[in-house]
């Protein structure tokens, strides 16, 4: 929960930072250093490559983009040793913020809670707000009083202020809604967003959300994406249009409660187990080699593992079109991914630390924003031996010449978990045929699995005998 509590902390600081850059100048005034608690956030969210873009488009507009993650500079302020701080940084957050320090404060025994309902901000004990927004309990508002909130109910009345201000009778001109920023192509014209906001006006979504959300019971966001989906029915938006914004919305604002399209607390702890799980897959010799050796092939299997994806995206648009040419509108969950290695995986973060270079690169070799990320242990499995295959077929080469045994042992865990979820189907069959199934399954051999079937039946006529004895 300590955890949790220091990274809701950060987020709400980093967000801090994002409008600091967007009042300043991405040259003039590109000296600024954010603390090192931002620093991270901000790496974080760099690596939602769609995201990152639409929210600081939406934040701070084109400039925003042309900010580049100051990795060197930020190397050497903490050679410095911990207790020094950028003199310039520090007086431009000050004036920017001043109720906020520039160096992080941990030890709060309170976090803020803006209501959605008054906008007042309210402190809630630590423990109390991770418990609302990662759990299931509740928080009241000390000013208006008007009933608990719990996470579902808190961010589908953020989404309902948002509506407001494109389709109510006060709406801005220029204000858009999270992840409306990329169209069905991934550019950024806008033309998208326009006319999303021009129908929602036109129906009054706002007053159609409110009194949904008043007759909810308990079930906001199924009923607010059934409303969503069937008010944008009546749109001139294209099927693929409708289904893109519906899913995009819901993504951005369901159990959402910041200013932010992603959670960067739960993509935060998501990181650090993809970190952990590259660790494992990768051998050591990848990672403990010469740095002048490393350094050398870092760039190059990098640019090679972008290929291969660029193969696995090519791979997609085909099986889309194919879908298209049948007038059929295919679901699109994106293509298949690449998993890297250690040196792959810090080539590619570099590669974020410039947004803007990072995106035309995306657009210009895959046609879309990919995003490398596996929500699951067993994603990242499968993916890891996914890219050991095509890299092996395309470069004639292993992708990993000294695979760490980590591997092995997830492959194997991931196998284990694989027939537990056949467990219940098998559970019918004969015992010899799922003895057979079983070392299949694990890999082994045909011998193994005549030894597993002769066991079996031996198994079933001891278990036959003895009940014909009793």
């Amino acid at each position: 929960m300590h955890n949790l509590a220091v990274l809701v902390r950060a987020e709400t600081r980093y967000l801090i930072w994002l409008k600091l850059l967007a009042s300043l100048h991405p040259v003039a005034d590109s000296f600024v250093l954010p603390p090192l608690d931002v620093a991270f956030m901000w790496l974080v969210h760099l690596g939602d490559t769609r995201a990152y873009l639409q929210d600081a488009l939406r934040l701070g507009g084109e400039n925003m983009l042309q900010w580049s993650f100051p990795l060197e500079r930020l190397m050497a302020l903490v050679e410095l040793g911990d207790d020094y701080v950028d003199a310039d940084s520090q007086r431009v957050w000050s004036r920017f913020a001043p109720a906020e320090p520039y160096q992080a404060r941990y030890h709060d025994s309170t976090l803020p809670f803006v209501c959605p309902r008054c906008s007042t901000t309210c402190l809630v004990p630590t423990a109390r707000y991770v418990k609302v927004r990662f759990g299931n309990d509740t928080v009241e508002c000390t000013r208006c009083r008007r009933g608990g909130v719990n996470i579902a109910l808190w961010s589908a009345m953020l989404f309902l202020n948002d509506v407001r201000k494109v389709a109510g009778d006060a709406s801005l001109q220029n204000f858009q809604l999270k992840s409306t920023q990329l169209g069905l192509d991934h550019t950024t014209n806008g033309d998208l967003a326009v006319r999303l906001n021009e129908h929602l006006k036109s129906v009054r979504f706002d007053l159609l959300l409110q009194q949904k959300l008043r007759l909810s019971p308990n079930r906001y966001w199924n009923d607010v994406f059934l409303l969503l989906r069937s008010t944008l029915e009546s749109s001139a938006l294209a099927m693929d249009e409708r289904a893109h914004i519906v899913a995009a919305l819901m993504n951005a604002y369901g159990n959402i409660v910041t200013e932010l399209s992603v959670d960067l607390v739960e993509r935060a702890e998501h990181w650090l187990r993809f970190l952990n799980m590259v660790a494992t897959v990768t051998s050591t010799d990848t990672w403990e080699a010469e740095e002048d050796v490393w350094i050398r092939t870092c760039r190059d299997r990098y640019f090679k593992f972008l290929l291969v994806q660029g193969a696995f995206c090519a791979a997609h648009e085909e099986k889309l079109a194919k879908a298209r040419a049948k007038g059929l509108v295919p679901d699109d969950p994106g293509p298949k991914l690449a998993m890297p290695t250690f040196d792959i995986m810090v080539a590619n973060h570099v590669h974020l630390l410039n947004p803007a270079a990072y995106y035309q690169y995306n657009l210009a070799h895959f046609q879309r924003v990919v995003n490398f990320h596996f929500h699951s242990e067993t994603a990242m499995v499968k993916a890891y031996t996914r890219t050991r295959r095509a890299w092996k077929q395309r470069y004639h080469e292993e992708y990993d010449p000294h695979t760490s045994t980590g591997y092995g042992e997830l492959v194997t865990r991931h196998r284990l978990r694989k027939l537990v979820q056949l467990g219940g189907k098998l559970i019918m069959l004969p015992f010899s045929l799922v003895m057979v199934s079983a070392v299949v399954l694990l890999g082994g051999g045909a011998e193994a699995a005549a030894a597993a079937a002769a066991a079996g039946a031996a198994q079933a006529n001891s278990t036959g005998t003895s009940s014909e004895g009793r």
